[in-house]
């Protein structure tokens, strides 16, 4: 019997080294479809939706027609990569160093250089708009990785944590993409370009790793911003990590005098571990058990997991 969920929030497990959805997010976003389909068959109707970017990804891949369906219905909340806001830029420090780079744009091909390739789209994009606003651009473009080839991104590291909390980066391989990026896939990926090229923190931040914490925050906001009932909420999640997804999640309302229902109906399902994974933290069970013992004991601490 399936119950009548107002919500069906999906939590992301990992990613592959370029930035796509990766394997887990496949089969989350199977179980996702099968949930929507199952809800539908019932009720009659399809369930509010809210994922983080590499389920959507992931489902939009699996079947665009049901991702489109609840974009049209307006049932689907996404938590997408981080854009630029103000706070994230030096607007004028950036001027500068883009105006800096202008003259180099003469080179021949071979001569220029990231920084210069940047600037080139960068002009091409931003017209009358403001620096934030053409740097959000460039995150939209689905082959703008494809002026950097070569380039080696930043890995994620945490030396304090050590080398089970690295997260590792690549750019994609054209090959692999012949339709261009993904449209959140796109925002993840020339994103961490921009701040691989830039690479002063003074001029521009990095976008903030988003945690389990940062989702429920985002979907339960953006719920009550809508008004939604939520009653009898159900969690997409890798089934090791969805425990901790519910935790968090019924803290969250417990802060606030709430108590819905908050489960995941597929706990005993099982997912193959993908050594390719770009979060070493999720290649393995054994690596996933001591990265889960330091977050739950953060937690405990109240320091950010």
């Amino acid at each position: 019997m399936t119950n009548h969920s107002d919500l069906i929030v999906g939590f992301s497990f990992s990613l592959r080294p370029d930035g796509s959805a990766g394997s887990y997010n496949a089969l989350l976003a199977e179980h996702l479809l099968g949930q929507i389909q199952k809800h539908e068959a019932a009720f009659g109707e399809i369930p509010y939706v809210a994922v983080q970017w590499e389920i959507a990804d992931a489902l939009f891949a699996l079947s665009s027609q049901w991702f489109k369906k609840l974009e049209s219905e307006k049932k689907v909340f996404v938590v997408e990569p981080p854009k630029f806001t103000d706070d994230d830029i030096d607007a004028a420090g950036l001027q500068l160093f883009f105006e800096s780079k202008i003259p180099l744009a003469s080179q021949s091909d071979t001569r220029r250089t990231y920084d210069v390739r940047l600037v080139e789209r960068f002009s091409a994009s931003v017209a009358d708009r403001s620096i934030r606003q053409g740097l959000n651009d460039l995150l939209r473009q689905s082959r703008f990785y494809e002026y950097f080839k070569g380039l080696e991104l930043f890995d994620l590291t945490r030396p304090a944590l050590g080398a089970f909390f690295t997260e590792f980066r690549q750019l994609p391989l054209s090959k692999d993409y012949p339709q261009g990026l993904n449209g959140y896939h796109r925002i993840r990926v020339n994103r961490l370009i921009i701040e691989r090229i830039i690479d002063n923190p003074k001029l521009l931040k990095s976008g903030q790793y988003l945690s389990t914490a940062g989702v429920i925050d985002a979907v339960f906001e953006h719920c009550y911003s809508q008004n939604l009932a939520l009653k009898d909420i159900s969690v997409i999640a890798h089934p090791l990590h969805a425990p901790r997804c519910i935790e968090q999640a019924r803290s969250f309302f417990a802060a606030r005098d709430q108590a819905p229902r908050v489960q995941c109906e597929f706990l005993d399902a099982t997912f193959p571990w993908d050594p390719s994974s770009a979060q070493v933290w999720c290649r393995s069970l054994s690596n996933w058990q001591v990265y889960e013992k330091v977050v739950r004991t953060l937690l405990a601490n109240n320091r950010s997991a």
